[in-house]
């Protein structure tokens, strides 16, 4: 199957190649088996990354929060990627989720920052994800923790607070302190949640969509993330990252975490489609 250029999809106008260069949009993460019939129908599981790449400049790869992978995997990755793509990495939940104590903890971040090595030499590379879970409350102990992975880190970092208590003057200071930006994530209207108020720091900003499933969300017998932004949802995500634009964003960036049977994909092609930067090959999904 021949990929299409995506240059020349979206032509040579100067305005739309000065809007793709402050909105880097895709997805979090491109390899589910559950998209082999949707958004990869057709495509050898070998050429999912070399389509991913031709129609998105960004992922967020999150492989590595599951189980850190060899060096050799990421460098196979980051080898394939063209020229001005935008390419994060999250976290390992040992890190965020496990909180392991010191001698654990420098165990991982080691393993960790070894298995991202040849992200790091690339020009691709544009920081790491660090996602905790809404059970992780603002208290002073952890508020430590965070300085902890704020001190052990080279480079961008962005985290991403799902519960409410992190929403403060306090925390958006401690990251500015360090150069971190701060993760807006898009989730069901549910109090303990943290929402999707407009934040940039130090010129960048940061949107996960994670979905509105409210049902499934703490439920047992559903995905999460299985929900399909509406087309007037896709127009609130793109008024959202132009009013970070308008305060002052030099770089958004906007990956659908809403994985389920390529719905995540389906989005993100649609909000390009909206801002007029191409038109989706009517072969997908």
């Amino acid at each position: 199957m021949t990929c299409p250029n995506r240059a020349a999809r979206i032509g040579r106008n100067p305005a739309m190649e000065n809007l793709r260069k402050i909105l880097r949009v895709g997805t979090s993460g491109f390899f589910f088996p559950d998209w082999a019939k949707t958004f990869y129908r057709g495509i050898p599981r070998d050429m999912w990354l070399k389509y991913y790449i031709s129609l998105f400049d960004s992922l967020e790869l999150n492989t590595t929060f599951y189980a850190i992978p060899p060096a050799e995997r990421i460098e196979s990755i980051v080898r394939q990627l063209p020229q001005n793509f935008s390419l994060t990495i999250k976290a390992p939940r040992a890190i965020t989720h496990d909180r392991p104590g010191c001698a654990q903890f420098e165990a991982v971040r080691r393993k960790f920052a070894g298995s991202i090595l040849p992200a790091r030499k690339s020009p691709a590379f544009d920081g790491l994800l660090f996602q905790f879970p809404v059970g992780f409350v603002r208290t002073p102990h952890n508020t430590d923790y965070v300085r902890r992975i704020l001190d052990s880190f080279e480079g961008k970092k962005f985290l991403e607070f799902r519960h409410r208590s992190w929403r403060c003057d306090e925390v958006l200071s401690l990251l500015e302190e360090y150069g971190a930006g701060w993760v807006i994530p898009d989730v069901p209207d549910i109090p303990e949640l943290t929402g999707p108020e407009p934040v940039s720091l130090g010129g960048e900003a940061y949107i996960r969509l994670h979905g509105r499933n409210r049902q499934n969300w703490y439920g047992d017998f559903g995905d999460r993330y299985d929900y399909l932004y509406s087309d007037g949802e896709i127009d609130w995500v793109i008024d959202l990252a132009k009013s970070l634009v308008g305060r002052g964003a030099r770089k958004v960036f906007v990956f659908f975490n809403n994985c389920h049977g390529g719905k995540a994909a389906h989005n993100a092609l649609k909000m390009l489609e909206k801002l007029g930067l191409y038109t989706p090959p009517s072969s997908l999904l």
